[in-house]
């Protein structure tokens, strides 16, 4: 009995639209993976997430001397013939965003360049422009993409949706200044949940703004502990602990909220099929691996055309912390092709 031609199309275009790749798992992390951890002090996981309780109490002498310490290691200096980088401020009622563009000398392919809008991780609560410096610029770099990153409001001093707000005024801004045709947002952790959120927002309101692409790295798509395997697997000793992401999590928004508000928990969304194309990667030795995951198979069920990657013997980080030079070009070379291959 021959297939009808309506049900061969249907299977082919759900199997275009889901490139998963299955993870292989190695027993132990990666060399430079296993030398960043081993170099990091042990408790500081637990520093960090007893400042932002301290913060949620009022007192956020610890945690900005957390942010300090982030903010300083970010690679931000010298000079690249290959880009222009401009500092300015987004128009806000909150007295301005500050926003960061790194805009290749040549953009690839002609005509109107492609551009990111790339959200820090931190857990919302720290991070700067300058954490996610030496990504932004390498892929603007092997991307011809102007690539730009903003200092969003961090939590606790301004929780859910403040970061949220800053990212679609953002986005609008950004759209304006440049009047590019493709607009992806990006982010790493809690940056990739703002990214997402930020399209489900733009999609369900139904304005003229669009969003080409979603580009996440090990995103926070459940706002709580998930209780999965690689939470409870990896949830001390692997660059994010359980603990400080727990922390993360009340500092952006209360339980209530977490649990039942899909643009502060993604996973939890009806609308994943207004979702535009996505690339998702995943570390192995990460909390956050298999909520990821799942995302991408939910929204792969719903018709978003995805393409998944898990990157074996990573962990949280690679993104924004030096030493994790593997994985770190491995993401600037996927991402890359994802904004090439969309732009032919």
């Amino acid at each position: 009995m021959r297939m009808p031609a309506f049900l061969f199309f249907l299977i082919a275009a759900l199997t275009v639209a889901a490139d998963i790749q299955p993870c292989r798992h190695s027993e132990e992390p990666h060399r430079e993976v296993a030398a960043f951890l081993s170099a990091s002090a042990p408790d500081t996981g637990a520093r960090q997430a007893a400042a932002i309780r301290a913060a949620r109490e009022g007192d956020s002498t610890a945690l900005d001397t957390i942010r300090k310490g982030r903010n300083s290691t970010a690679e931000t200096a010298g000079k690249d013939a290959s880009l222009s980088i401009a500092d300015a401020v987004v128009p806000s009622a909150s007295g301005g965003i500050p926003i960061r563009i790194y805009t290749p000398a040549a953009t690839s392919g002609g005509g109107k360049p492609a551009a990111v809008l790339y959200l820090h991780g931190g857990g919302w609560t720290i991070g700067s422009i300058n954490s996610c410096a030496r990504f932004c610029r390498a892929l603007a770099t092997a991307s011809g993409a102007v690539v730009a990153a903003i200092d969003y409001r961090l939590a606790p001093e301004h929780p859910y949706p403040a970061a949220l707000e800053d990212t679609l005024i953002a986005r609008q801004w950004l759209q304006q200044q440049l009047g590019a045709e493709q607009i992806y947002l990006a982010g790493d952790s809690a940056g990739g949940n703002l990214a997402i959120a930020a399209a489900l927002q733009i999609a369900q309101n139904r304005s003229s703004a669009t969003v080409s692409g979603l580009i996440l790295f090990y995103p926070v798509v459940y706002a709580d502990a998930d209780g999965s395997d690689s939470w409870l697997r990896n949830g001390k000793g692997y660059a994010l602990d359980a603990e400080l992401m727990e922390e993360f999590n009340e500092a952006y928004a209360p339980a209530e909220a977490r649990q039942r508000d899909p643009l502060i928990s993604p996973l939890l969304s009806p609308a994943l099929h207004l979702l535009p194309p996505i690339l998702l990667i995943s570390a192995q030795f990460d909390i956050l691996h298999d909520q990821g995951r799942e995302f991408a198979r939910q929204a792969a069920k719903a018709g978003v055309p995805v393409r998944a990657r898990c990157y074996e013997g990573a962990s949280h980080l690679f993104i924004t912390m030096p030493g994790m030079d593997t994985y770190f070009q491995r993401a600037v070379r996927d991402a890359a092709e994802f904004i090439r291959a969309a732009k032919n």
